[in-house]
Formats: structure tokens, sequence, C-alpha cells
């Protein structure tokens, strides 16, 4: 984490498919659990692009229910964006 960029740098993986990502950090919070042991929870948002990580259904690959879902999803392509915004919450405990 490069906390003076308030940035989180790692690799996403999504359907077996792994690209890099950068996560804005916007929340850190130290503190201590119930038993004092140290912890750390922190939140990063960042926008993907679905596509990019195969997150779009070809029907003519599916049969039965799962064809029927991907059909429902081919048609709501063109209501959802290709970009979308990722969340990242995060807690840590320290050893």
């Amino acid at each position: 984490m490069d906390l003076e960029r308030n940035v989180v740098l790692g690799e996403l993986t999504i359907k077996d498919v792994t690209h890099p990502v950068e996560l804005k950090v916007m929340a850190v919070r130290e503190y201590l659990d119930e038993v004092g042991a140290k912890m750390l929870r922190c939140r990063a948002i960042g926008t993907v692009n679905r596509r990019t990580f195969g997150v779009a259904e070809d029907a003519s690959r599916s049969e039965g229910l799962a064809r029927f879902i991907a059909e429902i999803q081919e048609g709501l392509d063109e209501f959802i964006e290709d970009d979308v915004e990722i969340s990242v919450h995060v807690v840590a405990r320290a050893n």
C-alpha cells in the first residue's frame, strides 16, 4: 500500500482472468480488538472494465437454465456499463 499516494496496487482475478488494478484508499483505521490485538481496517475503491475479465455471457455456449440466464444477461448488456466500480474492504491483524 502506497499511503503517500493513497493507493493499493495489486492483481484482481475474476472468472480465472487476472489483471493489475489500482485502488484509491478511502479510509484507514487502526484499533485494538477485544483481546488487545492491533487491527487495521481499510476501504479502497476503483474502476475495472468487466469485459476485460470476461464478464459477459455468450448464450450460444450454454445449455438449459444456464443458457436462459445467459440470454437474459446478453439482453441486459446494453444497460450495464463496461466500466464498473469496485469496493474492497480489508481487515488485518498484526502478528
